[in-house]
């Protein structure tokens, strides 16, 4: 009757609210700066909304139209696709949570099915682990066959207690594997979407950036050979530290590569770009050559958005430098200034500060400390 229908809607309406409740308190608990980030939180409702509509259309396929047969309706959903990606554009944690909560809705959704409850969780793990280092899109699908596998041997577990017949068991297998597999090309294709709507680099699109061929750096290696050697070098140094502590060493190293784009515009007044010939800034005041030197940082914000460029190289660009001062010009203008008035100097020293801001998080901080040792060891 319509008040049994409405009283399962509602019932079934509470557990799901159960369920997510519990995985919002889990979140503070583990990751509480996640829930600080509304734009997090959002791609975590999102993702968690996606294996819910494919199993809604699953679920009317195998009811409604008899299309799919009910014994593989548990192993054809994507229950792995939503972790999946949480795992690749958040990290480890926000997977997990994500697939603790679609495993508890798609197992309300079915019914209240334990056993797809369990598998979920299966799942879920599995699609973290090997997703959570993932740099080559291609390791997808090595993910798709782990997950596979995964649904295969429990599905194995199940015959052994409810012993179907051997063409129920053939059809639940091949079901498993193929859908592990659609869930890894269904992640293929949507990271890119995800990437662009929430503003998230993930470590496939950092590797990609790496590659030297980039028009920016090949323009670097030409027009600025000194400080294409020093991006070079700095990125070697920042990786290595990076890794030391724990950061991420990718990141700093593409970083470390564009830091620097900016000094395309005036190559010729950086230092380790001036070989064999007179030094420009002997004949500029050193406030009008702190201008030039500090200008890098705007130019080279202004030819990452050009160039498309995510914003974690935008804020390297912005940060690597601090709000440090160009010291080489304020020593000389104090000289100048001294050596004009006989006595002591009045030159501020904010007006030979780069504007920053100051590096926001370690990988930044290491960032700038790289760039300091290897401009100092070069000089």
């Amino acid at each position: 009757s319509t008040t049994e229908r409405i009283q399962r809607v509602a019932a079934s309406g509470l557990l799901l609210l159960i369920g997510l409740g519990l995985a919002i308190a889990i979140t503070g608990i583990v990751s509480k700066n996640l829930l600080h980030s509304r734009r997090r939180v959002l791609l975590m409702l999102t993702l968690s909304a996606l294996p819910l509509i494919l199993g809604k259309v699953l679920l009317a396929l195998s009811v409604n139209l008899q299309l799919l047969p009910p014994s593989v309706l548990s192993y054809a959903i994507p229950l792995s696709i939503a972790p999946m990606l949480a795992a690749i554009l958040l990290g480890g944690i926000p997977g997990v949570l994500v697939g603790l909560w679609t495993s508890f809705a798609l197992a309300a959704l079915l019914g209240n099915s334990f056993e797809v409850f369990v598998l979920g969780l299966l799942v879920s793990v599995t699609a973290v682990y090997t997703t959570r280092d993932v740099k080559r899109r291609t390791n997808l699908f090595r993910a798709g066959l782990w997950i596979g596998a995964v649904k295969i041997f429990f599905a194995l577990i199940l015959a052994v207690l409810n012993q179907p017949s051997w063409g129920v068991i053939a059809s639940q297998i091949a079901t498993a594997m193929i859908s592990g597999l659609t869930c890894a090309l269904l992640a293929l294709l949507l990271i890119p979407v995800f990437e662009h709507v929430f503003k998230i680099t993930t470590d496939i699109k950092l590797l990609e950036l790496s590659d030297l061929s980039h028009p920016l750096l090949q323009s670097l290696a030409i027009n600025a050979p000194g400080t294409y050697h020093h991006s070079l070098m700095m990125a070697s140094l920042a990786q290595n530290a990076a890794e030391a502590i724990g950061a991420n060493g990718l990141q700093l190293r593409v970083c470390a590569y564009f830091h620097d784009i900016g000094k395309l515009i005036k190559p010729g007044f950086f230092s380790e770009n001036i070989q064999f010939t007179e030094n420009p800034h002997d004949d500029l005041a050193p406030s009008m050559s702190t201008l030039v030197i500090v200008s890098h940082i705007k130019e080279g914000v202004t030819l990452a958005k050009k160039h498309h460029l995510p914003q974690v190289i935008i804020d390297g660009i912005e940060q690597h430098q601090g709000t440090s001062l160009v010291s080489v010009f304020y020593h000389r203008a104090k000289t100048q200034q001294a050596n004009e008035t006989d006595g002591q100097p009045n030159v501020s020293d904010e007006d030979f500060r780069y504007e920053g801001p100051r590096p926001q998080n370690w990988e930044m901080a290491i960032l700038m400390l790289a760039d300091s040792c290897e401009a100092a060891s070069r000089s």
